[in-house]
């Protein structure tokens, strides 16, 4: 008798891999590699989150990385796409200098290739994901990176959404807070859909909860559509302590270890895996995510949207003071701030529920340096930018 069972169609799992901080430790790194060797070695391709080397200035630093990758990963795949060995700059590879830079796309040439921008900051997709590598440390975060963000954000068909860059947002040690990263690029990374952003710099690791990404210095936990920030500089740097509290931040915190290791991503579908594993082999975090609903939310620049909530500012330029003007459409959650050209808060005008109507304030700009500026404005699902000029 031929018995018939049941077809399961089960959806095709594949795995990928971050940490970073590196920062030419060749002993622990290349711990590290064989344990993603032994451990995780069907992984599509491995993404660092800064500070591959001590000093991106000097080539045998990347020389002996390269050798680490090429002896027990069999190569860094440059030639493959998407590349097998990926990186978003960290401050120590010194991307801000032409012999760093010249180094980075050396090294890292099959990113610079295939994506452009000297490889410093991209976007792309593998399977049902969407990954955005960002430059927190040498291109500026409002300038065109941050068009390809929000481009990124707006057009996004995909199940899941990473982002990458190096400086963490919030902090458990003797690093800072990173108030512009969070108003620039966590909220509307956030109001999008974003699942999980990772970032290295602080050396250790970190699974924060699910958090709203509001701009806030200590914002409220999402437990259903919050993104989760984790910190995986333990590639080879010299740990330190996690302090929970530091910042206030303890409430946020969902798991942490200071031990050198890599993070593991499994995806199935709409279920993550998340895994830390130790360079010893063993897994001292795990997690399950489902993905975040996508929202194409509106961000738009208002010199190509006349028909935007935020007005454009009067006068302008202006010398001291000028008025920002904007519409809410409803009653809700209001924010309207200024940044400067490197993507840092000047000044936070509003931060309170407003009822729908038309609003005003006046800017006072008499202690800030002639130059161009932009504001913002959060309300709901809309996220509005425009820039001004200060001339003394």
């Amino acid at each position: 008798m031929v018995v018939h069972l049941p077809l399961y169609v089960y959806a095709e799992s594949w795995k990928w891999i971050v940490y970073g901080d590196t920062r030419s430790n060749d002993f622990v790194h290349r711990q590290i590699l064989l344990s993603i060797v032994n451990k995780s070695p069907d992984y599509k391709f491995i993404i660092n989150t800064g500070d591959c080397v001590a000093h991106g200035d000097i080539r045998s630093e990347w020389e002996d990385f390269e050798k680490a990758c090429n002896d027990l990963l069999g190569g860094m795949g440059q030639d493959q796409i998407p590349p097998k060995y990926m990186a978003c700059p960290g401050n120590h590879d010194a991307t801000r200098s032409s012999i760093g830079l010249a180094n980075w796309i050396d090294f890292l040439q099959g990113q610079a290739r295939e994506y452009g921008n000297d490889g410093l900051y991209f976007v792309f997709d593998y399977k049902n994901a969407r990954f955005v590598i960002m430059d927190s440390d040498n291109s500026s975060i409002t300038g065109p990176q941050y068009d390809m963000l929000l481009d990124a954000v707006k057009h996004n068909p995909k199940t899941w959404f990473f982002v990458f860059w190096h400086h963490p947002i919030f902090d458990f040690g003797p690093k800072s807070y990173q108030d512009s990263l969070h108003n620039t690029w966590g909220v509307p990374l956030y109001l999008s859909g974003c699942d999980i952003i990772f970032n290295g710099h602080a050396h250790y690791y970190v699974r924060t909860k699910k958090l709203k990404l509001n701009g806030d210095k200590n914002p409220p936990l999402d437990p259903e559509n919050g993104t989760v920030q984790i910190v995986t500089g333990t590639g080879g740097a010299d740990l330190v302590q996690v302090y929970p509290d530091h910042d206030g931040n303890g409430y946020m915190l969902a798991s942490d270890t200071s031990d050198y290791g890599y993070c593991e991503l499994t995806v199935e579908e709409k279920i993550l895996r998340v895994k830390f594993i130790l360079k010893n082999g063993t897994v001292v975090d795990e997690a399950i995510y489902n993905p975040n609903p996508k929202s194409d939310i509106s961000i738009t620049l208002i010199s190509e949207n006349a028909g935007s909530q935020l007005l454009q500012n009067h006068p302008n330029p202006f010398n001291s003071t000028t008025i920002i003007k904007f519409q809410n459409i409803k009653h809700g959650n209001v924010n309207l701030s200024v940044y400067n050209l490197r993507g840092e808060l000047v000044s936070n005008l509003i931060s309170e529920r407003l009822l729908k109507g038309f609003y005003h304030v006046e800017f006072d700009a008499s202690s800030l340096s002639s130059g161009v500026y932009f504001y913002r404005l959060v309300s709901l699902k809309t996220v509005v930018t425009n820039k001004m000029i200060l001339m003394r």
